[in-house]
């Protein structure tokens, strides 16, 4: 399950990227990819073993996307943080709702 909720997150998150900066799949998917091996381990580890909870883990989640994307793509902070709030909440939404539907 691990890994299917981490391909499943590439999923959603790459082409909620592409659709808000108008850039290609080509352009966007490595450093996708990179920026989400960097951030989803982390959330990971932080939920499964901590008892922070899962609001303060995404808030972290956000700011370093929103970091990562204002400096790869130098866009302005305002934009960086609106794709980085729509990319993650795409994926936690998605993934909520697939959780709940699965285990209900």
């Amino acid at each position: 399950m691990f890994f299917g909720n981490f391909i499943l997150t590439l999923l959603l998150e790459g082409p909620v990227f592409v659709l808000l900066t108008k850039k290609t799949f080509r352009e966007t998917a490595v450093i996708i990819l990179l920026m989400n091996l960097v951030t989803w381990p982390i959330a990971t580890v932080l939920y499964n073993t901590t008892t922070i909870s899962i609001w303060w883990i995404e808030l972290g989640v956000f700011l370093a996307e929103t970091v990562l994307v204002a400096i790869h793509w130098k866009f302005n902070w305002g934009k960086s943080a609106w794709i980085a709030l729509l990319m993650n909440a795409s994926s936690w939404g998605i993934g909520s709702l697939i959780q709940y539907i699965w285990f209900a």
